[in-house]
């Protein structure tokens, strides 16, 4: 802090034969007892570039800072600082550290410290505390992924080392919004990963039997950044075998449109809907007529249902189910047992017989009514 100390004449104060001060006096000195601070410099993160410099500002000038005082790490190893960096100032208060370049250059996450020790300002008052800064460095990746299921959940971007997702993922980032562009840091080095993108029930770990799980894999050899790894989200998938003929099916969800379209092009066939009508997209719950020319089959992507019953309308109804359904009985509002097409023919259903996903069926019904699913 600061001090003064004043004399005030005459005070009662004389010399030797009598006579008394003249004048009053004063002196005032500063006591400093504050110890330096350091703030290091900021480094962007994450990033996909090495750090060659990292600076440090000091509050005031000091001696005795040196390498010693500070440890750079990666993934928590061993201190990566050598002969081969510099530290150095002009003017003691503000400091760099160079020829960081060739260690900060492999994906991972850095720790740069300083430790307080020995650093001393110019009372030889010592830092009491140091200081820390992290960043992450990897390899950039970017592109799409389109949702356009139920919004619950968190979107989440898992990788997983080789080509095949398997075991527990390297890295799990969870992203915003359902449609959206994407951009992260893996922090890994080049080499072959598999990508998971799903939306989850809400705590951004995948679980196969969430009904809102959404999954799609990318195999990728990445050698540095990369933009363009897509992704379009699924509830569900199914593939179908067809032989020459025609064919009555059904979707539990609407397909994507992008999957559809794919869908008509292997079987190389005609897609009919509701008044036998050639149709350019599919919904849910809806059964479609397939004419094949020869033996085909055919891969398919959709969403879930936002309900899960069917809703039957009254008349003939030519539809699906989203799970399996139980065959009603005649009666009530059912005006008819319910049909399905077999081996080129139409066969009726046995009341109580399991109505599958993914067949098509015929039902008349009186007024508009839900079959519920099991």
């Amino acid at each position: 802090g600061d001090y003064e100390l004043t004399i005030t004449a005459p005070g009662g104060i004389t010399d030797a034969v009598g006579n008394a001060l003249a004048e009053s006096v004063s002196m005032s000195w500063n006591l400093d007892a504050v110890a330096p601070t350091v703030v290091i410099g900021e480094v962007a993160t994450p990033r996909l570039s090495s750090v060659p410099v990292v600076t440090f500002a000091f509050s005031e000038a000091v001696s005795g800072f040196s390498l010693n005082n500070l440890t750079l790490t990666r993934d928590g190893g061993a201190d990566l600082l050598g002969n081969a960096q510099d530290l150095f100032s002009g003017n003691t208060i503000d400091w760099q550290l160079t020829e960081l370049g060739g260690i900060t250059n492999t994906p991972g996450s850095y720790v740069l410290s300083v430790q307080p020790d020995n650093v001393l300002d110019s009372v030889e008052n010592e830092m009491e505390v140091g200081a820390q800064i992290t960043w992450d460095y990897g390899i950039g990746i970017s592109g799409d992924i389109t949702y356009d299921g139920l919004q619950e959940g968190t979107l989440t971007l898992e990788i997983f080392a080789g080509s095949a997702i398997a075991g527990e993922p390297l890295e799990s980032h969870s992203l915003a919004g359902r449609a959206t562009d994407y951009e992260i840091v893996m922090l890994q080095d080049a080499g072959t990963y598999s990508f998971r993108a799903f939306v989850d029930g809400g705590d951004g770990t995948y679980d196969v039997g969430e009904a809102y799980d959404a999954i799609s894999q990318l195999d990728v050899d990445l050698a540095g950044d990369t933009t363009g790894i897509d992704f379009e989200l699924y509830d569900w998938t199914h593939a179908f075998d067809f032989t020459a003929g025609w064919h009555g099916i059904s979707f539990p969800g609407p397909p994507l449109v992008p999957s559809f379209g794919e869908f008509q092009t292997a079987i190389n066939g005609v897609v009919w809907g509701q008044g036998q009508q050639v149709a350019s997209v599919a919904a849910g719950q809806i059964a479609y007529w397939v004419y094949c020319h020869g033996e085909k089959s055919a891969d398919i992507r959709g969403l879930n249902p936002v309900t899960e019953d069917t809703a039957l309308v009254a008349d003939w109804n030519h539809f699906g189910v989203s799970a399996n359904a139980v065959a009603p009985a005649v009666g009530g509002a059912y005006q008819s047992v319910v049909w399905t097409w077999k081996e080129g023919r139409f066969e009726s259903v046995a009341p109580g017989d399991t109505l599958v996903p993914f067949k098509g069926y015929y039902v008349n019904v009186s007024i508009g009514t839900l079959l519920e699913v099991e």
